[in-house]
């Protein structure tokens, strides 16, 4: 493997400011080692009068402002990375695309503040005989949790999974030695109305 260090020089007034020093890889990412990290697992700076990410920083330096609206993404898919060259300007929609993309979207059971599990959920979804409140006390939630799940609207990934499997019926297949069923219609008979 190969690493070497580099350290980026600021070009805005302060500069006493403490140097943004990474390590680059074999991949090319420069992966900052002198700021620490936000709870997000971006290094984080105070740049411009305001705190912001490491890797924002380095995209105005190097390429200049951030357009309006937009954000800015990793093509490497590195949080640590501050390489210019790995990061582009896309919407908030871009970015949870590349979360996905990535398998770096948390959902479920994976946000660290869930209250249910996976397995919880399939329980809520298939009870039929409990009231929402019922279910919200049983799992120390609140009803409008019960409601969205069962809706779809939060825990989609599991909602979606359940659907799946109660709209799938497999096929029955009749055995080789058994003849088609066949129904005779009922014989029915036209009775003619008199007027009187």
């Amino acid at each position: 493997m190969f690493y070497k260090k580099i350290t980026v020089v600021f070009t805005d007034i302060a500069k006493t400011r403490e140097p943004i020093c990474a390590i680059i890889a074999d991949n090319d990412c420069w992966n900052c080692i002198s700021h620490a990290k936000d709870k997000d697992g971006y290094p984080k700076i105070h740049f411009h009068g305001i705190d912001t990410r490491v890797h924002r920083a380095m995209y105005i330096m190097e390429k200049g402002e951030i357009p309006t609206g937009l954000q800015i993404r990793h093509t490497c898919d590195n949080r640590s990375c501050v390489n210019p060259d790995h990061l582009i300007v896309g919407t908030a929609a871009d970015n949870a695309m590349d979360r996905k993309t990535h398998g770096n979207h948390l959902q479920g059971e994976m946000i660290p503040n869930s209250k249910l599990k996976e397995t919880q959920v399939y329980e809520i979804l298939n009870n039929k005989s409990s009231s929402n409140k019922e279910l919200a006390e049983k799992y120390n939630v609140t009803e409008s949790t019960i409601k969205t799940i069962k809706k779809g609207k939060s825990w989609k990934h599991v909602y979606d999974k359940f659907k799946e499997g109660s709209n799938h019926r497999p096929k029955l297949k009749r055995a080789p030695d058994k003849p088609s069923i066949t129904r005779s219609k009922p014989k029915t008979q036209r009775i003619k109305k008199t007027v009187m």
